[in-house]
């Protein structure tokens, strides 16, 4: 049985750490709020950024608002390579009507795509020069 590469186990161990710091982070700044007494200076002005409550706030629950864009940033990314994977996988069971998720040109043989799309009148599509209509081959 071939083991892993220890690159992907160190990978996977960052990711596995970055997330737990970044959901702690966004815990954080959603408790201070509710940990901290807006209304009365003295429970806030020993604390980081203080003595003014937008300070306090700013350096309290900041990291965790870049935090939440990231991990959504990165949840993003993940959902969408996961959905490409399914539709890779998916693929041969899948007809070839308009809801694939693959393009026409894809469906065509090798050689059609090769070739370039001939339009109605016998040209390529790719004959056409970029100032005005295609030229008569």
């Amino acid at each position: 049985m071939r083991r892993p590469c220890r690159r992907s186990y160190l990978r996977r161990m960052k990711r596995i750490l970055g997330t737990i710091i970044a959901l702690y982070f966004v815990v954080r700044a959603v408790a201070e709020p509710f940990l901290i007494d807006m209304s009365d200076p003295s429970t806030y002005q020993a604390d980081w950024g203080g003595p003014s409550l937008a300070g306090v706030l700013l350096v309290h629950c900041g990291p965790g608002v870049v935090a939440a864009i990231l991990l959504g940033f990165a949840f993003r990314r993940w959902w969408g390579r996961r959905l490409a994977a399914e539709a890779d996988r998916a693929w041969p069971y899948r007809g070839a009507g308009e809801h694939s998720r693959r393009s026409r040109a894809d469906r065509r043989p090798a050689s059609d795509r090769e070739a370039g799309h001939q339009r109605a009148d016998g040209r390529r599509h790719h004959d056409a020069r970029p100032g005005g209509d295609a030229q008569p081959p």
